[in-house]
Formats: C-alpha cells, sequence, structure tokens
C-alpha cells in the first residue's frame, strides 16, 4: 500500500488514549497532523484531531475510517505544542484539551463586504488633489473622505460621503490611487452609549516591545494601561494579530467597544457567542483577517495565522483561574506559555502587580513596559481604614462608612459600593479577640460549613470542632461577611430621597452593566451596589467615594494568597476613584502589618513582607504549586488508592513536600469520595518525566492536575541551579 495509509486520532472525550483509523484513497496526502475530522466512535459520529499519520499499525482486525475533515487546514504546530504542554501539565485526555481550542461548529462561514483605502504613498495622493480639485472633484472628495476617516469604508458609505456615484471611484481605483478588497462583515458590540475612557498619557511613550518573548508589564491606573495597550497594538498590528485577554464578558465587550472608538476595529471571541458566530470568528482568525481580537478564556486558543503579542489585562483577577472546565489551571500562564512557544511578548496589567510579577520584575524575568504609577494612584486619593466591628454581626456597613455616604450623596457626588460575593462556606472570627481561625501548619483561614461546627484547612486537611476560640478561649464567635441585598435595604432606608440601584447578576449581564455604569455617570442612579463585577472601565478615575464591604472575605480566604488579593482590591478601587477622591475599607484587621505598608503608600515594604512569608511557608514564587484531584474513588477501595497515591507523589524527584489529602467538599464524607492534594514542586520537570511512568493505570485515570502557579522556564532553571 501507498504511505499514510492510517492516522491516529485523539476523539474530543475524557479519553486518555488516541485510536487508529484507516484513510480512504479520497483522504490521502489531505490528512497531516493537526488535522480536525470526524471519526466514528462506538456507533456515534465524534470528532478529533490527528496527532500522527502512518505507513503501518499493529492492529490486524477491521478498521473504521475517517469519515472526513472538519475544515481543510490543519492546527498548526505551536497550537498543538500547546495542546500537548496542557495535557501534560494538567493530566486532561489530549482529545479533552483539543476540544476545548475548537468550536463545536465549524460549518458557518463569514460574511464578507468589499471596502476601499488609500493604496499609493500620500505624497502621490497629495498632488493629483492639488493638481485635479477643479477637473475631478467627485474623485478629489472620495480621497479626501478615505483620508479623513479610521476606518475602511465601503463603497455604498464612500459615494454617500462624496454624494458621488461609481464612475469616480472606479477611475481612482484604475489610477492605482485606490484599492478595494473584500474583508469579514461584522459589526461592533458596543454598547453606543457615548461612554469615554481617556487614554492620553503625559511624559514619554512606552518603549517599542521586543520581537521575541518577553514579560511585559505595565501597572497603574486604567488610562495608562489603557495607553500603553495602543502602543503595544500599534507597534505590532500592521504586520500580525494582537489578542487581548480580558477577565470576564462584560470587560471583553467593553475593551471592544473602546478600541472601536479608536479606529482599531477589534472582534470579541468568548462563550457569549452563538456557535455560528463562534465558528466565524475562528475562521477569520486563522484567515489573519482581524488584527485585534478580545477574548476572555477560550480566546487564548484562536489559531492566528500570524500572532504578534498577547495582552492580558486584570492579571490578578479570580476569573484567570480555571477550575471549573477542563484543562484547569491559570489563564495566565497559559498565555504565557503560549507567547513562549509562539515568540512573541506578553504584555500583562493591572491596577497593582501580583507577588509574582512584583518578583519576576525583581529577578529579571520581566521587565516594565512603562513605568509603573501605582504609588501615583495610592498617593492621589484619600484612603481611610475603618474597623468594621458591627458587620460581624450581620449589619452592612460601619457608622462612619454611612456618615460618609450622607456628605457624598448631598454633594451630589457618584458613590459606588463594592462586596464580596458570599458562598455556603466561609471564614469565622472571634468577636472578643478579633483573630480568625486559622490552620496552625499552613496558617491559612479554615473553611466552615454554613452550620460553623467544624472547620477544615484547604490544603493540608487539618480538622478543628469549634468550641471556642483556639487564641483566647472566648465563645463568642461568628461569620464574616455582610449580604448585598442588606446593604441595599438599609440604604433604601438611611437614604429614601435617593436612587439606589444593586447590580444583582454574577457579571454576565452585559446591557444591565451598560445601564448602570450610564446611570451612575449621567446622575440617574445616585449609588451603585454590587460585586466587582459592576467595575466598569467606564467608571475607572470617576467615582467620587467607593467604599468596600466584607473585605476581610478576602483577606480571609482558604487561600496562601489572600493578603495579596486583599491589597489589590484596595489597590483597584483606588484606580476606580477619581483624584481627590475617597476610598473607605471596611476591616477587622487592622492591625495587620501589611495594612500599615499599604496605607502609608510603602507598597515595596509590603511586597517584601508577602515574599519573605511566603518563602518561609514554601509557597509560590519560590516554588510550583499544583492540586492533584481525583475523580471519584470507589468507596470500598478509597482508602488504599489515597494512600498509594500519595506515597507514590512523595517519592517523585522534584517533589518539595504534598499536603492532604482533603475531600473537595466540606464534608468527609462528599459524594464520589472525591479528595484533592496540594503539591508542592522544587523541580517540575523532574517530576513531570517520573510521574506518568510511576503512577498506576487504574490510578491515573482517576485524577487531575490543577496548575495553581507555575514558575518561569527561565526562574525553574535558574532556581534548580542554584
Amino acid at each position: 500500500m501507498p504511505p499514510n495509509n492510517y492516522a491516529r486520532v485523539a476523539v474530543f472525550l475524557p479519553i486518555r488514549r488516541a485510536f487508529d483509523y484507516l484513510l480512504p484513497p479520497v483522504l490521502r496526502g489531505r490528512v497531516v497532523r493537526g488535522s480536525i475530522c470526524q471519526i466514528p466512535f462506538h456507533g456515534v459520529q465524534e470528532r478529533g484531531l490527528v496527532v500522527d499519520v502512518l505507513d503501518e499499525v499493529d492492529y490486524e482486525g477491521e478498521m473504521s475510517e475517517i469519515e472526513g475533515l472538519v475544515v481543510e487546514e490543519p492546527l498548526d504546530e505551536n497550537l498543538l505544542q500547546l495542546g500537548h504542554w496542557l495535557a501534560e501539565s494538567t493530566l486532561t485526555p489530549l482529545g479533552q484539551v483539543f476540544n476545548r481550542m475548537v468550536p463545536s461548529n465549524l460549518s458557518v462561514k463569514p460574511r464578507r463586504k468589499k471596502v476601499y483605502e488609500i493604496s499609493a504613498p500620500f505624497e502621490e495622493v497629495k498632488e493629483f488633489i492639488e493638481e485635479r480639485s477643479s477637473v475631478a472633484p467627485k474623485q478629489v472628495e472620495l480621497l479626501e473622505s478615505l483620508l479623513s476617516s479610521d476606518a475602511r469604508l465601503t463603497g455604498k458609505r464612500l459615494r454617500a460621503e462624496a454624494s458621488s456615484s461609481r464612475s469616480p471611484l472606479d477611475a481612482l481605483v484604475e489610477r492605482g490611487l485606490v484599492a478595494g478588497r473584500d474583508v469579514p462583515d461584522f459589526q461592533s458590540s458596543g454598547t453606543e452609549l457615548g461612554l469615554e475612557v481617556d487614554s492620553s498619557l503625559d511624559g514619554p511613550t512606552p518603549a517599542a516591545p521586543p520581537d521575541a518573548f518577553a514579560t511585559l508589564n505595565v501597572h497603574g491606573s486604567f488610562r495608562r494601561r489603557l495607553a500603553a495597550y495602543e502602543a503595544f497594538i500599534d507597534r505590532i498590528s500592521p504586520s500580525a494579530s494582537v489578542l487581548v485577554v480580558t477577565p470576564s464578558i462584560p470587560r471583553a465587550e467593553e475593551m471592544a467597544d473602546i478600541l472601536d472608538g479608536r479606529g482599531y476595529c477589534p472582534l470579541p471571541f468568548h462563550s457569549g457567542l452563538t456557535p455560528g458566530e463562534a465558528s466565524a470568528r475562528w475562521r477569520m482568525a486563522r484567515a489573519g483577517e482581524v488584527r485585534v481580537f478580545i477574548g476572555v478564556v477560550n480566546s487564548i486558543y484562536l489559531p492566528f495565522m500570524e500572532l504578534g503579542g498577547i495582552i492580558v489585562e486584570g492579571e490578578g483577577h479570580r476569573n484567570y483561574r480555571l477550575v471549573d472546565q477542563d484543562p484547569k489551571g491559570d489563564l495566565v500562564d497559559v498565555c504565557l506559555r503560549r507567547g513562549e512557544i509562539e515568540d512573541v511578548p506578553v504584555l500583562v496589567g493591572d491596577s497593582a502587580p501580583s507577588v509574582g510579577a512584583y518578583y519576576d520584575r525583581e529577578v529579571g524575568d520581566a521587565s516594565d513596559f512603562i513605568d509603573s504609577s501605582v504609588k501615583d494612584l495610592v498617593s492621589s486619593t484619600d484612603l481611610l481604614q475603618d474597623r468594621a466591628a458591627g458587620a460581624i454581626d450581620g449589619c452592612g456597613m460601619s457608622n462612619r462608612t454611612i456618615d460618609l455616604i450622607g456628605r457624598s450623596l448631598e454633594k451630589n457626588e457618584r458613590v459606588v459600593l463594592i462586596g464580596e460575593r458570599t458562598s455556603s462556606s466561609s471564614a469565622m472570627i472571634c468577636r472578643d479577640c478579633g483573630e480568625v481561625i486559622r490552620c496552625p501548619e499552613c496558617e491559612v483561614p479554615l473553611k466552615f460549613t454554613s452550620e460553623g461546627s467544624y472547620g477544615l484547612c484547604p490544603y493540608c486537611g487539618y480538622r478543628q470542632d469549634l468550641l471556642n476560640c483556639p487564641n483566647c478561649g472566648g465563645t463568642n464567635l461568628g461569620f464574616i461577611g455582610p449580604g448585598l441585598e442588606k446593604v441595599e435595604r438599609e440604604l433604601d432606608d438611611l437614604f429614601p430621597k435617593y436612587r439606589v440601584e444593586r447590580f444583582s447578576s454574577r457579571g454576565g449581564d452585559y446591557d444591565e452593566l451598560s445601564r448602570l455604569s450610564w446611570g451612575l455617570l449621567s446622575g440617574d442612579i445616585d449609588l451603585l451596589v454590587g460585586t466587582w463585577a459592576i467595575a466598569s472601565y467606564y467608571l475607572y478615575g470617576k467615582v467620587d467615594l467607593l467604599c468596600l464591604l466584607g473585605s476581610d472575605l478576602v483577606l480571609d480566604w482558604s487561600s496562601y494568597r489572600s493578603t495579596e488579593f486583599y491589597f489589590k482590591r484596595v489597590i483597584r478601587g483606588l484606580d476606580l476613584t477619581r483624584e481627590g477622591g475617597t476610598v473607605v475599607a471596611e476591616t477587622y484587621h487592622a492591625s495587620n502589618p501589611s495594612f500599615e505598608f499599604l496605607f502609608s503608600g510603602d507598597l515595596d515594604r509590603l511586597y517584601r513582607s508577602e515574599l519573605r512569608s511566603r518563602k518561609t511557608l514554601d509557597y509560590p514564587p519560590y516554588v510550583d504549586l499544583f492540586e492533584l484531584h481525583s475523580g471519584g474513588v470507589n468507596p470500598d477501595d478509597g482508602g488504599n488508592m489515597i494512600g498509594r497515591i500519595k506515597e507514590t507523589v512523595e517519592e517523585l524527584r522534584g517533589v518539595k513536600s504534598v499536603l492532604g489529602p482533603v475531600t473537595s467538599g466540606n464534608s468527609p464524607s462528599t459524594a464520589g469520595g472525591e479528595f484533592k492534594f496540594l503539591i508542592k514542586l522544587e523541580d517540575r520537570d523532574s517530576f513531570f518525566r517520573d510521574f506518568n511512568r510511576e503512577m498506576d493505570s487504574s490510578d491515573l485515570e482517576a485524577v487531575r492536575l490543577v496548575p495553581l502557579h507555575s514558575r518561569s522556564a527561565k526562574r525553574r532553571d535558574r532556581d534548580v541551579a542554584d
């Protein structure tokens, strides 16, 4: 038989092994590594990705044939490399990874339209206008319309602007002054509310981004970040595509609206699109027809014809931790990995750097794209700290906060209250001594059930049956955090003549968020209440009074990053507030040393204090951190399996320590026997080389790895050498 008779296919299902299929004559030579195909699988038509083409296979029985190609062009080697890396680092089956990369329906092709643009050098066009203004006035008007427009114009719109017939336009095309070409026909999904964001920037412009992979930072006000993003796009987009990753659909739509208003013609890509829209935009990326994409999670998998750079906005956002889908992990790490593979720069921005980003800059693994202005944010706004003692008992706000709100409303100022979403479990605080109940080993707050009868450490599984406070022995204990519905009712009672609105969605209702933003800025709404989902880009730098309620829910999250999450929220609040405005942060932890650094503006001491703590406790950025999750354990064999997995993992090279197991839920009797370990790695490469070989195959089928924080390859190599 001629070569390439067979294809090895990773089926788009949660199955680890790949399957061999016969290539029919019509597909030989067309099916290659990276092809997306239709295959029969257990009597059902499925999709899969060809991981290899083969001359021979060992299987001697009857073999099914590949039925056809989903799209003619294969995924390129860079995306294949990214997919294999994700499969290895998360234990997600390869087919399941590529299923995440490829839209469910690729049958829809984008609509197209013909647009016109100047095709001759400016001096030649200028000379024509000067010499022909009297003898060819309509041609001159058409050229002037194109010169004054930031966007390419359709023939219909261009002729309408110049009140011209088709003949003058055809004459310009024939002269070579104007060219027409087919482009995708899509509408911007912007709000069209007339909202504006100033991106002007005093001082030197950002340096040109490098042509190779590098991690670049921009921190400070949103205005400053937006100016940096535009400079980054301006340098790259003439010859390659730029991807802008945002933490949510509303933020993606807002960013697309903002950049569209500046003439970039960006295209959003996110889960809110219909299958047909996702298919059409995926094809546009593949054809290189869109220079700027704005996306959320799955946008990082777009098959760009030529990717020139990646922007990650809001680096520290909790939505970037992917825990509800496969593959799991940290989206920022995935962006950096794709940047490495594609050898393109990655620009990471937020109001304030994460501890990891600060460390990378200090050791030279990242550099500032533009000088940081975080200290300017802290110094330009009045930052107040208030002890929210009453909120332990369910009161929404302190008296000081209520007084500040009243004064601002009387002056017709814009007031925003942001609280944290509560869940079925929360941190618990002692009302007598003010201490939060923590794990004695891991130093993270224990997670308590709604009944509060006991608390669990999410890292090592330590359990404490709660009768009294381990610090002072008191029994006066309570949960932290006011509910926003209660806050809204209090505000209605306290300020009945003012209009109060609360955003109650979980952040996916873009139209409602746009309405509320417009209402606050136009004066139709006096006071806006919600979670951080209400922090529209259009509000940044325009709020007079911002009250952070229940922020100790963040400080007391059961995470080694809780302090970082807290102070990043406070600084993001400063970014939302206008220069000279006020941010009030309610807290139970007024004596926490970190607050002294934050409220005094000594941010370097704040970051260094946090780094010292993490180094002592072996947390990132000094180790790689992974969770190992089960997919369900047989109750009869659960104890043996758990012990076997932990013993195996502890013996692998590169493992510094293993904490746990703990159950994935709060109860030790969680249905399905789901559990997780926390793994600290000092040599990640050695760990992965040994992991698949040493794990029992049946155990391997039941687990997933969740990367919580991965050091850069450069840093890992340096740390291992040290």
